[in-house]
């Protein structure tokens, strides 16, 4: 029996069970019913199970780049067709440390930068459970920053950062990469063999336990025309490799790597004065030497002007999530949408309760301590849940 629920009919392993099923609204209420509830809320073998059943929700903070810190975000909470929906404030408290834009997420955990004067300068920190860890500052402080990815290592149980990064070294460019694991306290160097495009997200993707970065070809012109290539950073043995592939990009800044359940996809987005275009190519790799399958895609969306529109992410509901920016009257207006490729609809997407102009971001909320895989876990338990 559950210490507390002296009450409670049900058998012991039943309410771990059903309560792997709740979203985190629902978990965050229930920490504050009773004792047993709040201690079974902060096993590592439930947070486990919560995390394996939990669904990816968007959330979004206001813009205004690192110049602003973040005091709170907004999770969404999808409404049925044609109904609006709801955001819920989430504050960030996090003691005395400050954060600014998210970068990446893990497992509900989020890369963000920690620092107004140093756009470098970084932290993972839970928005549910308001535990954080600051990461060391780099040997490679001030140099032109390319891309940042945050991801988890299912070999060592432990999360990793990689940052890529450029110099000009009497005018010969010098590419160098970074990635420490969190709860350490030194960078290890990366030799990266290719400088690389991230297009729409300044981070990369992170599928089957890699960074996927696509290789910008205008720099490494020995590429064969018509092949794209991915650079991908194996999280666990830390060492890249590349994929080709039979595409040919146009636009590589309107470009995003994405999850498609299983499957690596990339889509394009063009644009016209008339018609808004996404080509969509997913991605099958074959072995480092040969030459990976793709299949096409090609979709039409509805006529947007004035707006501009941009996609974001693919789904876990095979729909495509889709930014809508009007720049009028010097201010910035941002709007979402949804696009479902089966169907062809493309419907506007009313939120109540969020910033009018803001950045948007996927997540799985989670219990999971930024400490949970390393040894300080014990002594860097969250004390409560954000009720």
């Amino acid at each position: 029996m559950i210490e507390g629920m002296d009450g409670c009919i049900l058998p012991q392993d039943v309410i771990p069970e059903i309560m792997s099923w709740l979203p985190i609204e629902s978990i965050a209420r229930f920490s504050c019913v009773c004792k047993g509830f709040y201690e079974l809320f902060k096993r590592i073998d439930f947070i486990d199970l919560h995390l394996s059943r939990s669904k990816e929700r968007i959330f979004v903070e206001k813009r205004g780049g690192f110049s602003t810190s973040l005091t709170s975000l907004s999770l969404i909470e999808e409404g049925d067709y044609g109904s609006l929906w709801k955001a819920r404030e989430i504050p960030i408290r996090l003691g005395g440390l400050v954060v600014f834009p998210t970068i990446s997420t893990c497992n509900g955990l989020i890369c963000a930068v920690r620092s107004h004067v140093d756009d470098q300068a970084l932290a993972v920190y839970n928005p549910i459970t308001n535990e954080s860890i600051e990461l060391p500052l780099s040997d490679r402080q001030g140099k032109r920053l390319l891309s940042i990815g945050f991801g988890f290592d299912s070999k060592s149980k432990r999360y990793k950062v990689v940052r890529l990064s450029e110099d000009d070294d009497e005018g010969v460019i010098v590419r160098k990469g970074e990635i420490v694991t969190v709860g350490d306290s030194l960078w290890r160097g990366l030799d990266v063999p290719f400088s690389v495009l991230f297009g729409r997200s300044f981070s990369p993707l992170f599928h089957g336990g890699a960074f996927h970065w696509i290789v910008d070809k205008e720099i490494h012109s020995d590429s064969v025309d018509g092949l794209e290539r991915i650079l991908i950073l194996d999280i666990s043995t830390e060492t890249f490799q590349t994929c080709s592939y039979k595409l040919n990009i146009s636009y590589p800044l309107t470009t995003l790597v994405f999850n498609c359940g299983e499957h690596l996809c990339l889509a394009e987005q063009q644009s016209s004065e008339v018609e808004e275009i996404i080509d969509v190519y997913r991605l099958t790799p074959i072995n480092s030497s040969a030459v990976g399958h793709t299949q096409h895609c090609s979709y039409l969306l509805p006529p947007s002007k004035p707006w501009d529109l941009y996609l974001i992410s693919f789904l876990m509901d095979d729909t495509f999530l889709i930014g809508e920016v009007n720049l009028s009257n010097n201010f910035r207006d941002d709007h979402l949408a949804i696009f479902n490729p089966k169907t062809g609809l493309y419907r506007n997407i009313g939120v109540n309760g969020i910033p009018r102009s803001f950045t948007t971001h996927i997540f799985v909320p989670s219990l999971v301590s930024p400490y949970a895989s390393f040894k300080m876990a014990e002594s860097h338990r969250f004390q409560k849940v954000l009720s």
